[in-house]
């Protein structure tokens, strides 16, 4: 067990070191003195740099961490009950069903005078995505009940997140210019517009909701196990698969409200950990998965900012990370099937 704790503080220390990179690193460069200096002395609280440092940097730093971590214990989540490798909010389309009541919410918000008001927009926002990501999960096990094929699945959220495409680009069409653009920017993926009464709203929900899933660690063992053996150990099977539900639909709706269709992170943070720990055990999967997807996520968007004159956009940094990963695992997946 010790070397599991080892691993999991040398992540730890690893997200900080790039967490604290990020400070330093932008369009405005302060130094490592600077960042000191603004942390012990009061004087620097009416500067620019502290503005810049705890207004933008610092928020973004804890969207990243919470998005990351949010999206890699959803995709374990969905991979452990799935017990399909490929599943993730992004694979399955629970983006894409939060995406469209997301779109719904900022294509049509305006129409309408009560929605103006930033805690009703944001509740409202962060709401839909929930009710869509949960819609969507429930026609995934409804799905997965009927065709008991894993092929199947990947290929049905792949069609379902087309669907929603292009219902998406049909609002589109019939939206008025502020919402079109609102809606572009929302799309592109981003942890740098989340701050104040957003990153409260986020904060509180996520982490609410990953504590929660930690204590399904001894539940996903038993399911590892298969049905027949959890059933006989006293586990619901209804009540924890709708537990799951309502978990993975919280944490894939919530991010995608805040910050956009954020793409491979649920995917690749749950096979990446479980290279690292070399275990099934979700006590320890759950928690390391968190730092995985939060390491992912602060790395994409410290990459993403050293491009920052040529606005790198976020989830091409992801796609350029994602891909090779993606691709690995396929073909060490093939080669074990093999042997």
């Amino acid at each position: 067990m010790i070397q599991y704790y080892s691993k999991f503080i040398l992540l730890l220390l690893c997200l900080f070191i790039l967490s604290f990179s990020l400070l330093l690193i932008g369009p405005v460069d302060i130094n490592f003195i600077d960042i000191v200096e603004l942390f012990s002395t009061p004087f620097y609280a009416d500067t620019i740099e502290y503005s810049i440092i705890w207004e933008l940097r610092i928020p973004k730093i804890i969207t990243a961490i919470l998005a990351g971590g949010s999206l890699a214990v959803s995709g374990l989540l969905m991979q452990s009950y799935f017990q399909n490798p490929l599943a993730g909010p992004f694979v399955l389309g629970v983006h894409s069903g939060a995406s469209l009541s997301v779109a719904i919410w900022l294509l049509g918000v305006n129409y309408f005078s009560i929605f103006q008001n930033e805690l009703l927009r944001n509740l409202g926002s962060t709401s839909m995505a929930i009710i869509g990501s949960t819609l969507t999960l429930l026609i995934l096990v409804t799905i997965g009940a009927k065709f008991r094929n894993k092929l199947f699945l990947i290929v049905f959220g792949l069609i379902l997140g087309h669907l929603v495409s292009g219902i998406i680009q049909i609002l589109i069409v019939w939206s008025n210019l502020e919402s079109m653009k609102t809606f572009f920017l929302w799309s592109l993926g981003s942890f740098q517009r989340v701050s104040g009464m957003k990153l409260l709203i986020m904060s509180v929900v996520s982490g609410i909701t990953i504590i929660a899933s930690f204590f399904l660690s001894k539940p996903l063992n038993l399911i590892l196990l298969g049905d027949n053996y959890a059933k006989s150990s006293g586990l619901s099977l209804k009540k924890f698969q709708l537990i799951i539900i309502l978990l993975t639909g919280i944490l894939a709706g919530t991010v995608t409200s805040f910050c956009g269709p954020i793409v491979f992170v649920g995917i690749i943070a749950p096979h990446l950990t479980k290279k690292i720990i070399q275990r099934d055990d979700h006590r320890i999967l759950l928690p390391v998965t968190f730092l995985i997807g939060a390491l992912i996520s602060v790395s994409a968007e410290l990459l993403s900012t050293l491009f920052v004159d040529s606005m790198l956009p976020l989830n091409a940094v992801l796609g350029l990370i994602g891909t090779p990963i993606i691709f690995f695992f396929l073909i060490s997946s093939y080669r074990e099937s093999k042997l």
